[in-house]
């Protein structure tokens, strides 16, 4: 018979010419449109769907009669053009083509199995070429269908970018013709070709035609093909290569029955037709092309080694990776070898492990992904040969033999006996030690990986090994060095990092191996007292063994020193060789063996113990070292850091890890957090911090234990509720107080723990002080969300906290007083709102009197100044009428302080005795009565009151200004309403008189019925134009009341709180100030920083007063020596500059003056008020920012940290820091206020961070190089160098600037810093141009066609002038230096030649002088005789 395909078929051995050549046809059939049929028939020409139908029922038909009707030329070139022209079949039609053909191939094989068992082989080979015929046509099936199904993919991608219309069901049904393509369904609208591919899936098809390849696989291909050719065309290219097109497609593996089905053609193949070269190289061609392939590819393999037990193709995949190079710039490729190596080792362990020493040169790769999936191969491994017992002799570790195959303790050994005999390798499998080094030598490579360069390999390695602490086998000795490595994690500059660290220690705290003997808290009292009882015991038997000891020589020197160089010290200081004292070994095992069975044995296990014991402190101390990391972290800016944080914290207290609970309490700060929405990262949900933190608590204090009663629960909870407040600061109680008030409003505090609370409050047994005083605290916290709980416990407050037991106890009555104030209810102002929502009882209620009573109560303690403010606060909150009840407790403490000896002067009506310069505390006014320390602590207590009423009667008058407008909004609305009424009264009765008037007169002519209306309309428009001019004049008239209302309070509070005749505060405001003036005089120091304090309370009140006085308070602020009155006063300032801004502004020069105090708390609270006031505009910026930067460099880390946040803030105002960074510079450079260069530089490094801005930066660089000409210091150079070189260099223009003001600073650069900064600029402009990308090309290709140089030769000519003005400084330098050395000389020539002549005239007036002296004596030896004629010359 001849082939079709004649002309193309190749040249053939003589037996078998004129057969169908299967390969030839394959080859031929590559190219569709190329691809010639004898008696083709062009499908697409058929215009009816009939004809189409006729030709494919009369090729089933022959098919259905017989199968080997394939052999006639006419049936198989029909078949052919059906497959030729495919895409221009409809769907059924294709259905029944896939069927035909199925259902005939499958005949077909069944044919041929049934002759090779009957006939014989030579019949069996007679069904050669039709099976060939067959398996042509149907891997030209699958290619056909699958071309045609990808286009319609495309066709529907295009159709959801909006390039085609329709309906859902034509999205993926129509196709596309490629150029050279077979026509396809391309001329019908999307409609219609979804209805002609209607009844046709592809992938319901595969299945199908996939098992029909697996059948034909089971042919005795050897007998029907004796070629090697002919059997490779039909196995590979009519069945594997199919199913290799099919896997691919990604859609298709997403079907299980799809995939199964390729893997086991595939897997057949290889195991009985010697297609695993073929296979191996397709599965590196998928791994290098095709990412969805990875896992795939693993499964395969994995399928191959159990199904069909061929391993040895994973084996070799595995080698050929292992030999494969990645590169650095490579991403896409090694993720996918990386991902098939994970799923490889996590399906086949054995299998890798016995190529793992070929597979560790990938633990050094480029390409960060093969290490990280060399890292989770590690950890695969040490599962695997930790979970798997194999040095069992049993059936478990044979079947793990015969599943697995052969491997080996270590990699190497592993690796080089794959092809070994199999009795080593059962050897090696069940050596316990062999498996347990392996082990150890995957931990070693696995913690080498923390501090590799690449942060996501870091991550990965952290994740691995907290995978691995989830494994039953607890790695003692690599647990410690994990703890170790992971707090050294806990710095790491990636957040990521940091993160896993974190939950690695979390893991680690989880799955500690110490909670076998005494549960798994880790309490350090507990396990020290626990190793002290086992010492104890181990004397005991120490004392019962009695063993001598023997001196032991110690090393000597010599020996110690053996390959160490110890340096001369060593040498000249040798070491004494002192005997020490050691065990008798053979002394102690004869002991021993005298010891009984039982005793032996708990000797044993006392040694065991103990070494446990030391294990669990060694890792509870490794853990309690992290905890102050760990908190730094729970305020992290990074989300997913404080969230991993909070929970380390959350299970460290569970575990009662040491500083856990430093930790739980800090964490409570973080109720502030304004994020508490779920945001996505890195595919996962994380919950808001503030809601975490919730959750934290509640589970941590709120949860019900399951094994207490419900009563006992609720006790439980109030407990931990109240334990919360025990030696906590403000902060804490502020914190503590919004997050029990949230958690209040959101209903998770049952109101039985509320009764629970009170029921602890009002015990009339004796309990703790802490106790009580705790339970009122958390309910004056729970009081700020529901009012209720205080307001229906008064008469329990005024009986406990203000009655007996706040008397003996101060903080007991203050707490009250806090929570008497939440009565009122806590209603937060809104801005303009003019009512008052607060709650107000009668000045006769006697919560007043006995809050009065509490304020004098007899007490020397300061927390009396506490009680006294929150009393004072309580009153001014609830009080109807508070100034009149704090106008006679200011009286009553003034005559029980000074007696009826005071002057008597009238306020309010009533008189009292009060001094208006009090005398010295030295000398009481009533001798007898008080002695001096109570006598100035009293007065200490009337100043403090007077101070704090009259700031809070300041804070009353606004509220009694916004109760008169309040009342006046009120009238002016019911005069509104009462005036519109009787507009709508005036208006309904001239509508009835309307109407009265039209019935009467029903003759009346239409055009007078129209006159009228238009003058009724008229009418109506003129009053509503004067009704509009009196709202408008009424508006006015309310807004100048309200003005005048203002006005009057504003004077009041100006001229007549302090200053007034009538005023009771007037009295005190002198006597104040006498005190604070006098400190010699009232040396106590309650009375002073009492005194203090209500002075600056009191310049609140009063601009007159304020500006009278602040000299003094300046004087105390520069001359106190407390801290106290310092930090008061600063405080006091930044309040007084909020009302009285102009008089601080002024001299806030002494306000920064507080940033350089040596106290810390003084120099804090100045900070945090200079933050308050700049950002908020109350004072304005002259220059002294250089001091708020020097706190960036502050010892203190709150005081730093706090200076970061206000420049950070300052930055978010337009151009702050760059306004005043000029005066920063200066500030910080020169003058007396300069700081060391070290320092400078670190603050500019921050400061600069803030200059973001292209024209910011150039501007500086022009202001900073201007600078260099007026500068004479080398010092200033360098700093205003190192400024510049902070800037960013982002555009040319900066560039362009430097370059510009070359002539400032090129005389500078011979300075060696100075010439360092400018290469610095240059390197980082450089850089920014390289990352600037297209847009640097495009600029360097405009610049060449313009023929102009592009940037980069400006900055090698820039280089090159720099290194030229340097080379000339330098020289100039030393030519100055030659001149001046050379002057230096000159002068001291001269100075020399000078000092010589001067000996010289010297020398000659002493000779003149010599020779009158001598004259002198001989006048004189003559005249007196010749007894001292000799004397003369002698003393000459």
């Amino acid at each position: 018979m001849a082939s079709s395909s004649q002309p193309f078929s190749s040249e053939e051995a003589p037996a078998t010419a004129g057969r169908f050549n299967l390969a030839d046809e394959l080859v031929a059939c590559r190219e569709e449109s190329e691809y010639r049929i004898p008696n083709e028939v062009n499908i697409s020409d058929l215009d009816s769907g009939f004809e189409r139908t006729q030709l494919l029922d009369s090729l089933i038909d022959s098919l259905s009669l017989s199968p080997s009707s394939i052999d006639s030329d006419d049936t198989f070139d029909l078949a052919r053009s059906l497959l030729k022209y495919f895409a221009s079949l409809n769907g059924v039609h294709r259905s029944k083509l896939v069927d035909a053909f199925s259902s005939a191939y499958s005949i077909q094989l069944d044919a041929a199995t049934r002759d090779l068992e009957l006939d014989g082989i030579e019949r069996y080979k007679e069904h050669a070429e039709t099976l060939e015929k067959y398996a042509f046509l149907l891997q030209w099936l699958i290619h056909a269908a699958e071309k045609a199904s990808n286009s319609r993919e495309e066709r529907a991608a295009a159709q959801a970018n909006g390039t085609a219309g329709g309906s859902g069901a034509a999205k993926g049904r129509r196709k596309t013709t490629k150029k050279g393509a077979m026509p396809m369904l391309t001329t019908a609208s999307p409609i219609e070709a979804s209805k002609n591919l209607a009844g046709w899936d592809w992938q319901q098809s595969a299945p199908q035609i996939l098992s029909l390849l697996l059948k034909s696989l089971r042919l005795s291909t050897s007998i029907l093909f004796p070629l090697s050719a002919s059997r490779d065309a039909f196995v590979s290219g009519c069945v594997l290569r199919p199913c290799l097109l099919l896997q691919e497609n990604e859609a298709h593996l997403k079907v299980q029955s799809i995939k199964l089905g390729i893997f086991k053609v595939i897997s057949s193949a290889v195991k009985n037709h010697g297609q695993a070269f073929a296979v191996q190289t397709s599965i590196m061609q998928a791994l290098a092309y095709y990412e969805h392939l990875a896992e795939p590819m693993a499964e395969l393999l994995t399928l191959l080694r159990i199904e069909f037990d061929y391993e040895r193709l994973g084996d070799d995949v595995l080698r050929e990776v292992a030999v494969r190079e990645f590169g650095g710039l490579d991403t896409k490729s090694p993720r996918s070898f990386a991902r098939f190596l994970v799923r490889m080792g996590e399906l086949s362990p054995r299998s890798v492990l016995r190529t793992i020493s070929l597979l560790l040169k990938h633990l050094d790769s480029e390409s960060y992904p093969m290490r990280n999936a060399m890292l989770e191969i590690l950890g695969i491994l040490i599962r695997e040969l930790t979970t798997t017992d194999d040095a069992l002799p049993g059936a478990e570790a044979g079947s793990l033999d015969d599943d697995d195959g052969r491997h080996g303790p270590s990699a190497a050994t592993a690796a080089n006996g794959a092809g070994g005999n199999d009795g080593n390798a059962d050897e090696q499998r069940g050596s316990t030690e062999a498996r347990k080094r392996q082990v150890e030598q995957f931990w070693s490579l696995i913690m080498e990986r923390f501090l590799d360069l690449n942060s996501y390999v870091r991550c990965k390695c952290i994740s691995v090994c907290s995978k691995l602490c989830e494994l039953p086998a607890k790695f003692p000795s690599q647990r410690n060095q994990l703890v170790e490595l992971s707090i050294q994690a806990l710095g790491d500059k990636s957040s990521s990092a940091r993160k896993n660290a974190i939950a690695l220690i979390t893991k680690l705290i989880l799955t500690h191996p110490f909670g076998l003997m005494h549960g798994g808290e880790l309490d350090r009292d507990e396990w020290n007292k626990r190793l002290e009882a086992v010492d104890d015991e181990l004397k005991v038997f120490d004392g019962l063994l009695d063993v001598p000891m023997e001196d032991e020589e110690a090393q000597t020197e010599d020996e110690d020193n053996d390959g160490e160089d110890e340096g001369e010290d060593a040498d000249k200081t040798p070491r004494k060789n002192k005997p020490r004292r050691s065990v008798d070994l053979q002394a102690l095992a004869a002991q021993q063996s005298k010891l009984s069975p039982v005793e032996a044995e708990k000797l044993v296990r006392l040694r065991l113990t103990r070494r446990y014991y030391v294990d669990a402190l060694t890792f509870i101390e490794q853990l309690a070292a992290a905890i102050p990391i760990l908190s730094l972290l729970l305020v992290s800016t990074n989300k997913a850091e404080a969230l991993e944080s909070m929970e380390c914290f959350r299970v460290a207290h569970e575990y009662k890890v040491p500083g856990s609970a430093a930790g739980i309490k800090k964490m409570v700060h973080l109720i502030w957090t304004k994020d508490n929405t779920l945001v996505m990262e890195d595919g996962q949900q994380l919950k808001g911090i503030r809601s975490r933190l919730i959750e934290v608590y509640r589970s941590l204090y709120f949860e019900p234990v399951a094994d207490l009663s419900p009563r006992d629960n609720v006790t439980r909870i109030a407990r931990n509720m109240i334990e919360r407040t025990f030696g906590a600061t403000l902060a804490e109680l502020t914190s503590l107080e919004e997050l029990f008030s949230t958690m209040c409003t959101e209903g998770f505090i049952h109101d039985d723990i509320v009764t629970k609370l009170w029921s602890v409050y009002t015990a009339k047994q004796p309990i703790p002080a802490s106790q009580r005083q705790g339970a009122i605290i958390v309910l004056s916290m729970l009081a700020v969300a529901k009012r209720e709980i205080a307001a229906e416990n008064i008469d329990d407050l005024l009986q406990i906290g203000l009655g007996r037991l706040g008397a003996k106890d101060i903080v007991l009555a203050k707490y009250t007083c806090i929570a008497l104030g939440r009565v009122g209810g806590s209603v937060k102002k809104v801005k303009g709102a003019l009512s008052d929502e607060q709650l107000r009882f009668p000045m006769n209620h006697r919560m007043f009197s006995r809050l009065c009573g509490a304020i004098q109560w007899p007490s020397m303690s300061g927390e009396w100044f506490s009680l006294a403010e929150n009393a004072i606060q309580t009153i001014y909150l609830l009080g109807e009428q508070p100034d009149a009840l704090c106008a006679d407790l200011i009286k009553t403490m003034a005559a029980k302080l000074f007696g009826p000896s005071g002057p008597m002067i009238k306020a309010g009506g009533e008189a009292v005795s009060v001094p208006p310069t009090p005398a010295p505390v030295a000398t009481p006014a009533t001798p007898g009565s008080m002695d001096r320390q109570a006598l100035a602590f009293s007065m200490a207590q009337l100043v403090f009151v007077v101070g704090h009423i009259a700031l809070k009667e300041s804070v009353y008058l606004e509220l009694v200004e916004r109760e008169y407008k309040r009342r006046k909004a009120v009238a002016d609305e019911e005069k509104r309403l009462r005036k519109k009424d009787t507009n709508r009264n005036v208006a309904d009765n001239a509508d009835g008189a309307e109407a009265t008037s039209k019935g009467s007169k029903e003759t009346t002519a239409a055009a007078a019925s129209r006159k009228a209306s238009a003058s009724r309309k008229a009418k109506g428009s003129k009053d509503s134009d004067n009704s509009g001019v009196g709202a408008d004049e009424l508006d006015q008239v309310a807004g100048n009341a309200e003005d005048e209302i203002g006005e009057v309070v504003a004077e009041v509070r100006e001229k007549e709180l302090l200053f007034g005749e009538r005023s009771l505060l007037a009295v005190f405001g002198p006597m104040i100030s006498h005190i604070c003036s006098n400190p010699k005089s009232y040396p106590n120091e309650f009375l002073r920083r009492a005194s203090v304090l209500s002075l600056c309370k009191l310049m609140c009140v009063s601009s007159s007063f304020c500006e009278s006085n602040l000299p003094l308070v300046f004087s105390i602020l520069s001359t106190s020596e407390d801290p106290v009155v310092r930090s008061n006063i600063v405080i006091g300032l930044g309040d007084m500059a909020i009302s009285f801004g102009n008089l601080i502004d002024e001299n806030s020069e002494k306000l920064y003056a507080g940033l350089t105090d040596k106290d810390l708390g003084v120099k804090k609270h100045t900070l945090m008020v200079l933050t308050h006031l700049i950002l908020n505009g109350m004072i304005k910026v002259k220059g002294q920012l250089g001091e708020m930067a020097k706190c960036l460099e502050d010892d203190d880390e709150r005081v730093s940290d706090l200076a970061k946040l206000f420049f950070t803030e300052l930055a978010t105002k337009e151009n702050a820091v760059y306004n005043n960074l000029p005066d920063i510079i200066s500030h910080l450079s020169i003058g007396k206020h300069a700081v060391d260069e070290a320092t400078f530089e670190k603050i500019m490094r921050f400061v600069f961070t803030f200059i973001d801005k292209e024209k910011q930066a150039e501007n500086v660089v022009e202001k900073l190089c201007q600078r260099f000409r007026l500068t004479s210091e080398e010092r200033q150079w360098r700093d205003i160098a190192y400024c510049l070189s902070l800037l960013p260099y982002k555009s040319d223009r900066s560039v362009k600037r430097l370059i510009e003001n070359l002539a400032f600073y090129q005389d500078k650069l011979h300075d060696a810093t100075v010439f360092k900064r400018f290469s610095e600029i240059l390197a980082k402009a450089r850089g920014n141009r390289a990352a600037g990308g297209a847009s640097a090309a495009a600029a360097a290709a405009a610049a060449a066609v313009g023929g102009g140089s592009s940037n980069e030769n400006e900055l090698q000519e820039f280089e090159q002038i720099l290194e030229q003005a340097r080379a000339h400084g330098v020289n100039d330098v030393e030519l100055e230096s030659a001149a001046k050395a050379k002057l230096e000389k000159a002068r001291q020539q001269r100075r020399r030649k000078a000092s010589s002549q001067a000996g010289y005239r010297s020398t000659s007036g002493s000779s003149t002088a010599s020779t009158a002296s001598l004259s002198a004596t001989t006048r004189s030896t003559r005249k007196n005789g010749r007894r001292g004629a000799s004397i003369a010359p002698i003393e000459e």
